[in-house]
């Protein structure tokens, strides 16, 4: 198994995906609003986890409405993401040729709940952990209070781009000052030119 601490940008395995089992499982949701790690869990899993070794695997990236999805059968198919509840049927073509699908989403998972007739479901929402957002701000060596980051959870979910939105909008010397200055000044929706290409 690859060695996930090998890459400059260290997994945060908030979830312990590490560890746990996904044997006879055919449907994995990572629910979660932008930016909060759904691509990264991904490409860990792809790469890492001992249950999806040896076995064929087929990345596949949704950037708009797809008409239809390829003819793949028993594969284990990566899709990045859904956005749309009318793209679950092509889920369940994607089940019903045999594939497993391990899936990022913003539709929530309740959605998915008639797809288990076609085999055991589980879903992770990724988007309302606070300590990961603890942990990658100690990775970027920028003070804190839990106080802050709670609130800014609680206002955008945890999600890692926002965090760099708002460090790159307002560089100060703690998160705290910059999440206060952030909202001073504007939110979110204002901040359209961040780079968050580091993010992990």
């Amino acid at each position: 198994m690859t060695n996930p601490s090998a890459s400059p940008d260290p997994f945060d395995d908030f979830l312990q995906l590490e560890s746990a089992s996904f044997a006879n499982v055919r449907l994995v949701l990572f629910y979660g609003c932008s930016g909060s790690g759904k691509s990264s869990i991904l490409d860990f899993l792809a790469r890492c986890h001992v249950d999806f070794q040896d076995r064929p695997q087929f990345q596949l990236r949704w950037e708009s409405f797809p008409e239809r999805v390829p003819e793949i059968h028993a594969h284990l198919v990566f899709l990045d993401e859904v956005r749309r509840r009318r793209e679950l049927r092509l889920v369940r073509k994607l089940l019903q040729n045999g594939n497993t699908v391990v899936a990022a989403t913003h539709v929530a998972p309740g959605w998915f709940w008639p797809l288990r007739r076609y085999g055991k479901l589980r879903t992770y929402t990724i988007d309302r952990d606070t300590e990961k957002i603890t942990r990658y701000l100690q990775r970027l060596r920028v003070a804190y209070s839990d106080a802050a980051v709670r609130a800014f959870c609680r206002r955008y979910g945890a999600t890692f781009t926002d965090v760099d939105c708002i460090l790159e909008a307002w560089p100060s010397a703690s998160f705290d000052q910059a999440y206060y200055q952030f909202h001073r000044h504007g939110d979110i929706t204002t901040v359209a030119t961040c780079d968050v290409s580091g993010r992990p």
